[in-house]
C-alpha cells in the first residue's frame, strides 16, 4: 500500500483536481523525480487546484507547489 499525505484545505471547487494530479505526477516522473516526491508534488498540486473556481485557471505553477510542499 502507498500512502501519500494531503494538504488540509477547505475546497472551493474540485474541478480539475484529478487532471492536475495526473499531469503533475507524469511531469515529475518525466523529470526523474523519485516516485515518492512525484506523488507528494501531485497531491499538493491537486489540493491547491481545489482552492480556486474552475479547472485550468486553478492549476498551480511550480513555485506554488514548491511553496506548499513544506506544509505536508
Amino acid at each position: 500500500m502507498i500512502c501519500v499525505p494531503a494538504l488540509n484545505i477547505e475546497p472551493v471547487d474540485t474541478t480539475g483536481a484529478g487532471d492536475t494530479f495526473a499531469g503533475v505526477l507524469a511531469a515529475g516522473l518525466d523529470c526523474n523525480l523519485d516516485f515518492d516526491m512525484a506523488l507528494r508534488r501531485a497531491s499538493v498540486a491537486a489540493a491547491l487546484t481545489c482552492l480556486t473556481i474552475g479547472a485550468q485557471p486553478a492549476m498551480p505553477d511550480c513555485a506554488a507547489i514548491d511553496a506548499a510542499l513544506i506544509r505536508l
